[in-house]
């Protein structure tokens, strides 16, 4: 390798790094929250909310069973979903 392009390199790894390491450190919060708190949300928990109506409550069946959102994720989504609107 040519002293230039090791030079170019040591430019760009000095540059995008701030943002891969912000990104990696979200990464982890996201998971040390979805592990400790987010198993504390329950379709039961979510029944009792005051505020939210009895049919507004269930929980949706495409919601379960989704591969992207845990039971948790989607109740948190239909929440902030209810509330939004």
């Amino acid at each position: 390798m040519y002293p230039k392009e090791e030079n170019m390199k040591q430019k760009t790894v000095e540059r995008v790094f701030p943002y891969l390491s912000m990104e990696s450190w979200i990464t982890v919060f996201y998971q040390i929250l979805r592990i400790y708190f987010l198993n504390r949300v329950t379709p039961k928990n979510f029944k009792t909310l005051p505020g939210v109506p009895i049919n507004e409550s269930t929980v949706d069946q495409a919601m379960s069973k989704s591969n992207i959102y845990s039971v948790s994720e989607s109740i948190l989504l239909k929440w902030m979903n209810y509330h939004y609107n």
